[in-house]
């Protein structure tokens, strides 16, 4: 659920409303950059919290991903290169979202999920995120 208010329109109450209606697992998907935010994501029902590696120091990330692993909360490590992804990976995040979205222009680059994705090792869960126009992911291996 998007719950950043201010440039993308979501709230905290849609991932409420989303919570009583299914019992699925919900994305809290915001600019998460303080630990409170995380704690509140899982106050508020979120199965997972969306953290930008971007958007937060290498400190803060870890930080970020300890308080996720301490209230059960499962922190999806976004990245768009490949300095990104060693640190994900350095911190042991087990589920890395690679953005094609560069969120400084808004330009979609599907080939940065080609570029990235292969060199994400098996066992950590890894998501292609933004500009798809289909479910069809042919080039992929």
């Amino acid at each position: 659920m998007l719950t950043e208010p201010t440039r993308f329109g979501g709230s905290t109450e849609d991932l409420l409303l989303a919570r009583k209606s299914v019992a699925l697992p919900l994305l809290k998907k915001d600019f998460h950059v303080d630990v409170v935010q995380i704690l509140e994501a899982r106050v508020l029902g979120a199965s997972a919290a969306l953290v930008i590696a971007r958007a937060v120091p290498p400190a803060r990330l870890k930080d970020l991903m300890t308080a996720g692993a301490d209230v059960a909360l499962e922190i999806l490590v976004e990245v768009r290169d490949e300095r990104e992804l060693d640190l994900a990976l350095s911190l042991n995040a087990d589920l890395i979202g690679v953005n094609n979205r560069n969120l400084e222009t808004l330009e979609i680059d599907a080939g940065t999920s080609l570029r990235i994705l292969p060199l994400i090792p098996r066992g950590v869960v890894a998501i292609a995120e933004s500009g798809f126009r289909s479910a069809s992911i042919s080039r992929f291996p």
